[in-house]
C-alpha cells in the first residue's frame, strides 16, 4: 500500500500516536517478535493475523490489508451472501468482489500475552482503502453509537459480569470425520466437568479448580484487566468473573482481552477448556 494511510486519513487520535511509541519501546524491551492483531466479527468472534515487530511498525503507519471474507459467511463458515454480485450481497457496491479492508492497529488496547511466547495483542479497527470505516466493523458501529450518544450528553460505563465453565477436554475430536467443512461445523471437543455443582457459591469448589484457575488469574490481573471478583457459579464448573467499571471502548476491549485469557489459557495446561 502506497502512502501512509493512517497520517492520510487523519485516523489516529494523539492519545493513540503517543501510545504507539510507547508500544514500540515495550516490545523491544520484552523482546517480542510476533504481535497479534485482532478484530471482531459480526459475531463477535476474534479474527486476525499475527505481524512480525517490522511489519508492525509498518503498520503503525500505513494499517495492513486483509480480506474482509469472513463477513460473508456465517458461523458455520457457509457463504450467506454472495461477495461477486453487483452489491456485494450487502447492499453495497463498494463490498463487491470481496474487497480487501484494511487493519489500523490501536496501540491503546496493546497488551503482552503472558501464555504466548514472546508475544503482543492488541485490537484493530478495520477500514475501506478509501479510508472511511468498514461499515460492518462492530467497533465502528460501536464508535459511532458513543459519539451519537455524546452529542445528545450521554456517557456508557460499564461493568463486566461474565458466566462461562471451565471443563477437562476428554477428546479433542480431531479424527477427519469430525473435522467438518464450509457449511458443516466441526465437532466440538469432547468435554467434563472439573467441579461439582448445584451448590451456589460453595468455597470447596473454588478449591476443586484453584490450580487451573490460579493461573487464569495471574494472566487477567497481567493483562491490567480490573479483576474485582471470582466466584462458584450454579452448574457443575460454571464460574462467574466480575470486573469494574470502564469506559467508552475500553469494556468490550477487556472483555476481547478476558476471551483470550480464559479461552485460550486453560489449554495450555493441557486438558483444560474453558
Amino acid at each position: 500500500m502506497s502512502g501512509k494511510f493512517i497520517e492520510k486519513h487523519g485516523i489516529w487520535s494523539d492519545t493513540q500516536k503517543a501510545a504507539a511509541a510507547d508500544v514500540l519501546n515495550k516490545i523491544e524491551k520484552a523482546g517480542l517478535q510476533m504481535v497479534r492483531l485482532s478484530w471482531p466479527d459480526q459475531y463477535g468472534l476474534l479474527r486476525g493475523k499475527m505481524l512480525s515487530v517490522a511489519a508492525l511498525k509498518s503498520a503503525f503507519a500505513s494499517g495492513s490489508e486483509i480480506t474482509m471474507a469472513p463477513f460473508f459467511f456465517d458461523t458455520a463458515s457457509a457463504i450467506v451472501f454472495n461477495p461477486f454480485s453487483a452489491d456485494g450481497g450487502l447492499g453495497s457496491a463498494e463490498l463487491a468482489g470481496s474487497p480487501n479492508v484494511v487493519m489500523v492497529p490501536d496501540p491503546t488496547t496493546f497488551r503482552i500475552l503472558p501464555w504466548a511466547d514472546r508475544t503482543g495483542w492488541m485490537l484493530a479497527d478495520l477500514y475501506m482503502t478509501s479510508g472511511r470505516p468498514f461499515a460492518l466493523s462492530p467497533r465502528a458501529i460501536l464508535k459511532k453509537a458513543l459519539a451519537e450518544m455524546q452529542d445528545l450528553g450521554y456517557d456508557y460505563q460499564a461493568g463486566l459480569e461474565v458466566e462461562w465453565y471451565l471443563t477437562r477436554i476428554v477428546d479433542p475430536c480431531l479424527e477427519p470425520e469430525t473435522l467438518g467443512g464450509p457449511g458443516t461445523p466441526a465437532a466440538p471437543p469432547k468435554v467434563m466437568p472439573v467441579a461439582k455443582g448445584y451448590s451456589y457459591l460453595l468455597e470447596n469448589h473454588l478449591d476443586e479448580v484453584e490450580p487451573i484457575m490460579a493461573e487464569v488469574r495471574q494472566h487477567l490481573l497481567a493483562l491490567g484487566m480490573p479483576l474485582r471478583s471470582i466466584e462458584d457459579e450454579w452448574a457443575p464448573s460454571q464460574m462467574e468473573t466480575t470486573f469494574d467499571v470502564m469506559p467508552g471502548l475500553e469494556a468490550p476491549a477487556a472483555l476481547a482481552s478476558r476471551d483470550h485469557s480464559i479461552s485460550f489459557q486453560p489449554r495450555r495446561q493441557g486438558d483444560a477448556d474453558a
